[in-house]
């Protein structure tokens, strides 16, 4: 009987990212407007840019992009994530989906100014790609 193979145990990436500035966007349409039954379509996205702690693949820069989830099937992917890393170059992109109760809490912060801190932990990007398995917006540091 031969062995498994064991991959290396991957050690997620830690960053703090200092907020400096953000930007909000709501979108509505109709999707099927020809049919029997249209129906309304509508998003709204939160952008957060600012500077990490350290650099990812020698990038400091970071524009994390927050979307609502609509609803809460992770589906089958394992390891389960919030969001993904879809590029390192010129600045690191990250897209995070939250409950629809936590981005109206993130949307507040920002509005109120109070969004100052994101905690982000990150696989170790591959292609410039990565898993964000946790995220974190505060207005204090966090440690």
């Amino acid at each position: 009987m031969a062995k498994r193979k064991r991959l290396p145990r991957v050690e997620n990436l830690v960053r703090i990212a200092e907020v400096r500035s953000f930007n909000v966007s709501m979108s509505a349409d109709i999707t099927d407007a020809k049919s029997a039954t249209p129906r309304r379509s509508s998003s709204a996205r939160l952008v957060v840019r600012g500077v990490m702690d350290e650099a990812v693949k020698g990038t400091s820069e970071i524009r994390i992009s927050v979307r609502e989830a609509k609803d809460d099937n992770l589906g089958t992917t394992r390891p389960a994530v919030v969001g993904y890393v879809f590029g390192t170059k010129p600045e690191v992109n990250v897209v995070v989906t939250v409950e629809p109760k936590l981005f109206e809490r993130a949307w507040s912060l920002a509005l109120s100014g109070h969004l100052k801190h994101v905690w982000l932990s990150l696989t170790p990007p591959h292609y410039g790609n990565a898993d964000v398995p946790s995220i974190s917006f505060s207005n204090e540091p966090i440690e």
